[in-house]
């Protein structure tokens, strides 16, 4: 039975040459574009400032390995480890037989294969009499089908056949019986890697520990809050009459829009002002109510306190909550409601 789980120093040095490909691979651009801008003009002060940004986005760019470097290998390992698990739970499907002598098949090799999308084990079935072909079935018992090749010229079935190869090249030859179309595919082994005599030297400046991993960490920490900053200058640029439409609201206390709208109330109908106490969790809020002696229609009554109260809350940071004026009995109640903060203070405004 095949395994996938390795020595954990396996994937540390997969993930180690990940490192060393992709940060040379940025070098190289960088180096690329910094001898184009050497030759526009003021080469000097343009090559100087790109270089210098540059060593900051490669900063950043060895920062973000090391910290998901870690985490990428125990991903990986984890991996590799349900697959073994997945590999030993399968059980082998029961009656495959030989499509020649249709003897019970055995069990040759179990893989892992994706099927439909999903990882599945797939079983390669060998006959007892060694009988071709083998079959890949699945632990739900199909069969994998092989993979029929048609000939480009009259579309029919092609015959597949393995050529003599060598260390180097693997060769195909597919054929075809009915109007003798043949070609012949060749597949280059892959070839050892030729020792890189660089690898550990750029390991070790793609690597960060020490005083260069704490600047790259500040740095990092540095240029996240510069980037929210200019994110709130550009926005307040493009949405500059709400800001000044903002700064020109008056933000009342708790005290003063009670005291706003006791003089707004104070020459009509409505009398006995009361303020509940204020209701300060997720956002501060005032019920208030009054009484009326006479009224000749409710609604009415309780609408033109709602307009009252809106045209008096008009220019400041309080608005009358969206369930208006409820009215029961000559007691008018009603809720207000605080903005505080700079974004639900551009929702008032927007």
């Amino acid at each position: 039975m095949e395994t996938h789980l390795k020595d954990r120093a396996i994937y540390e040095d997969r993930v180690d040459r990940m490192i060393v490909k992709d940060c040379r691979r940025q070098e190289r651009y960088y180096l690329e574009t910094l001898q184009t801008k050497s030759g526009e003009n003021d080469a000097a002060k343009k090559a100087s400032l790109y270089l210098h940004i540059s060593s900051l986005e490669m900063m950043l760019r060895k920062l973000d390995w090391h910290d998901r470097r870690e985490t990428l290998i125990d991903d990986w390992m984890k991996e590799d480890e349900a697959k073994d698990a997945r590999l030993k739970q399968a059980t082998m499907p029961g009656n495959i037989l030989c499509d020649t002598c249709y003897d019970q098949m055995n069990e040759d090799l179990r893989t892992i294969d994706e099927r439909n999308d999903k990882q599945d084990v797939l079983f390669f079935m060998r006959c007892p009499r060694g009988h071709l072909p083998m079959k890949g079935v699945y632990e739900d018992g199909t069969e994998r089908k092989r993979t029929e090749y048609l000939c480009p010229e009259c579309k029919h079935t092609l015959k597949v056949e393995n050529l003599p190869t060598n260390k180097e090249v693997m060769k195909t030859r597919y054929s075809c019986s009915n109007c003798q179309h043949e070609e012949v595919d060749e597949y280059e082994f892959a070839k050892k890697d030729t020792p890189d005599p660089d690898y550990k030297k750029d390991l070790a400046r793609f690597s960060l520990s020490g005083e260069a991993l704490e600047e790259a960490r500040s740095f990092k920490k540095w240029s996240i809050n510069a980037e929210s900053l200019m994110k709130d200058w550009k926005h307040k640029e493009e949405h500059q009459e709400e800001y000044d439409a903002v700064a020109q609201l008056e933000k009342l206390t708790i005290p003063q829009v009670k005291e706003r709208l006791t003089t707004a109330l104070a020459d009509t109908s409505y009398l006995n002002l009361v303020f509940e106490k204020p209701n300060v969790e997720k956002f501060v809020s005032l019920e208030f109510s009054v009484e009326e002696m006479e009224t000749d229609n409710q609604r009415v009554s309780a609408s033109n306190l709602q307009k009252l109260v809106k045209k008096t809350l008009i220019g400041t940071n309080w608005r009358l909550m969206t369930q208006g004026i409820d009215y029961r009995l000559g007691l008018l109640s009603g809720r207000l409601r605080a903005y505080e903060s700079e974004e639900d203070l551009l929702k008032l405004v927007s």
